[in-house]
């Protein structure tokens, strides 16, 4: 089992704090066995939703030398794709948590999701929780028309965007100056332009963080806008390595409460290393703001 929320979940439990992973698995033996995964790690599986038939999984052929990987995803009716608004109880989710990281995978999965997640951004902001978004694009869930309708609508709620020149270009149509993405030319400086771009053609209420992947996404200092120094490598509690590989999972929603009770923190999706170097930053940025 794998996945980027799942990813975030792990990661944010292994670093000291309280994780909770909202999502929906089927009752039967499959979807236990993706809970029984989640709970082994220490993150809290109390809001997962059961029903549905089956869980989501892909395939994935490693490339090598000129050979590019190829992923197949089957993930149509899966519990989760098909899951619907009210399935999720926002008010329980949401209580004492400060904040909520969701992908642009969930939303790839239907019309449905791209609701649930607008419900879960606009109970979030009611409550004051911080919000953080990795566009992560995939060109085999959704076309970059469909992207671009659903995410400009979430990212008005968002916080901290996560990106790299070729998600922008996708779901935005944002080019970073002088960087040719598909041709492999990229420009250090290019990120700026980027970063500064979504802000307004967005619309987003605050001032939005953007992290060039594969470096840690710079975690924002308030809601309100502001943002922290990128988080150094190798600080935390896997000092200059990688955690564990987290169980791949439907995508969903991950809250995590500081096992000191200071903050709660919840996420909905799938993805990497950008997964646990933005959960590493979250960390620090607890830490740095405990009262």
């Amino acid at each position: 089992f794998g996945g980027g929320e799942a990813n975030v979940a792990v990661s944010l439990a292994n670093y000291g704090l309280d994780s909770v992973y909202v999502t929906k698995l089927p009752s039967h033996a499959i979807g236990q066995a993706a809970v029984n995964a989640l709970r082994s790690f220490g993150v809290d599986t109390s809001h997962i939703v059961r029903g549905g038939d089956r869980v989501g999984i892909y395939f994935l052929e490693k490339g090598a030398s000129q050979r590019g990987s190829v992923c197949i995803y089957d993930r149509a009716h899966s519990a989760i794709q098909e899951a619907q608004p009210a399935d999720f109880d926002w008010d329980a989710i949401f209580a004492g948590a400060d904040w909520f990281h969701f992908t642009g995978i969930t939303p790839a999965l239907g019309p449905n999701v791209v609701e649930i997640c607008k419900d879960a951004c606009r109970a979030a902001k009611a409550r004051g929780v911080k919000i953080s978004c990795d566009l992560n694009y995939r060109g085999k869930l959704w076309t970059r028309e469909q992207a671009r309708a659903a995410m400009s609508e979430l990212c008005r709620y968002v916080d901290v965007c996560i990106s790299n020149e070729e998600d922008a270009k996708d779901v935005f149509d944002i080019e970073a100056e002088n960087t040719d993405i598909y041709g492999g030319k990229l420009n250090k400086e290019g990120y700026k332009s980027v970063a500064n771009t979504p802000i307004n053609s967005t619309g987003c209420p605050s001032r939005s963080a953007i992290s060039r992947c594969p470096h840690p996404p710079r975690p924002a200092a308030h809601s309100s806008g502001g943002a922290g120094s990128p988080a150094p490598t190798g600080t935390g509690g896997w000092p200059g390595r990688m955690p564990p590989t987290p169980p791949a999972v439907a995508p969903s929603v991950t809250s995590s409460r500081r096992r000191t009770s200071y903050t709660r923190i919840i996420s909905f999706s799938f993805h990497g290393k950008r997964d646990w170097a933005f959960a590493q930053s979250l960390s620090l940025f607890s830490q740095a703001n405990r009262p």
